[in-house]
């Protein structure tokens, strides 16, 4: 029964304790830094040359600040200290990194009567953390390079529609969609709010797609968005080239399709 609540907890995205220290869910009042900053989470270590692909995360991070300037290891800095609670004019005084001359050897967190010395291997479970408590998938090392091509590609899609993104049109727009005020989505979680944007994509493809097949278009592979309240799971249902994905779209979105859904992403994009 513990080991249910813990995973129940897990899901929920509720406070972790690690290694003697406390990490909980940044708020939205925090998503503008968590936009800017999260994808250092996110780096896929095989794709960075050799000598520090075979290091640990925070390890290699750490060296390619040393060796090249690269500030990703700052943004995870920034990202552990604000799931500390530190002020973030705070956070470089209270982390503190022992390095050698072979990279990062340890990390001394000290604020209030609170002390740790965290190993690198122990700041990958730190990771895992922070990205599960606020819905972050990280990467699967075992990725080739033609999905890490599909993944840039997706990533590509917003600029080539020519949308003004802008975080402040996206929470007003799940604001409206949900019944809610500016301030109700402010007081969230990034964990609910990401749980809740992606439960109104699915719900608006569940209905584009609905009318779609009503109209007489077919899916090659099926509906991609059968049920308004869950995901659909599908092995083959996952990212693809862009370039093929457009392709198939085009040969499988009939003409008794309405005007405008020739093309359109799967939920979760």
């Amino acid at each position: 029964m513990g080991k249910l609540l813990d995973r129940m907890n897990e899901a929920w995205g509720d406070p972790r304790e690690l290694y003697g220290l406390t990490f909980s869910p940044l708020t939205m009042n925090a998503y503008q830094a968590w936009i800017t900053f999260s994808g250092a989470l996110t780096v896929r270590l095989s794709t960075l040359p050799a000598r520090y692909a075979v290091k640990c995360y925070a390890d290699a991070l750490y060296t390619l600040l040393r060796d090249k300037g690269d500030t990703r290891y700052m943004m995870f800095k920034l990202l552990m200290g604000l799931s500390m609670g530190l002020p973030e004019e705070d956070i470089s005084n209270c982390i503190r990194e022992v390095g050698t001359q072979d990279g990062l050897k340890s990390v001394i967190v000290q604020y209030g009567e609170n002390r740790a010395v965290l190993m690198p291997y122990q700041l990958d479970a730190v990771r895992r953390a922070i990205a599960e408590m606020n819905g972050v998938d990280l990467p699967d090392e075992s990725d080739n390079a033609e999905i890490i091509q599909a993944e840039e590609d997706l990533k590509s899609l917003g600029q080539k529609n020519n949308l003004d993104i802008n975080l402040y049109d996206e929470m007003a727009s799940v604001a409206a969609v949900s019944g809610l005020r500016m301030n109700d989505i402010r007081e969230m979680s990034i964990l609910e709010y990401t749980r809740l944007k992606h439960a109104h994509n699915r719900r608006l493809m569940y209905v584009i797609c609905a009318i779609a097949e009503g109209n007489g278009a077919k899916f090659s592979k099926g509906n991609p968005a059968p049920n308004w309240m869950f995901d659909r799971i599908d092995p083959d249902h996952g990212l693809v080239r862009l370039d093929k994905w457009q392709k198939e779209m085009g040969d499988t979105i009939k003409s008794g399709a309405p005007a405008g859904m020739g093309q359109f992403m799967p939920p979760g994009s």
